[in-house]
């Protein structure tokens, strides 16, 4: 399962223009749907999907996106969130 994800958010990541948008997209269904970022060791091992926020950071590596632009589109998206 976590093959099929991987390659799920691979091929979502292309299709949108900006990868961004789709990491965007993962945090704000994350934070609205009050799940963990990350989870830990232990836990992962249990999970049938890796962690949100390893998500993420894999579709930044292969965009060459840094890390820190990565916490900044979740801290943004907290904000805007936390503002409604």
């Amino acid at each position: 399962m976590r093959r099929s994800e991987d390659k799920a958010d691979s091929e979502a990541s292309k299709l949108i223009s900006d990868p961004r948008v789709y990491i965007r997209a993962l945090a704000k269904i994350t934070i609205m749907n009050l799940g963990p970022m990350k989870i830990g060791k232990i836990l992962e091992k249990f999970e049938t999907h890796p962690s949100p926020i390893k998500r993420m950071l894999k579709i930044a590596r292969k965009h060459g996106i840094p890390e820190d632009e990565v916490k900044e589109i979740i801290d943004q998206v907290l904000k805007e969130i936390t503002q409604q």
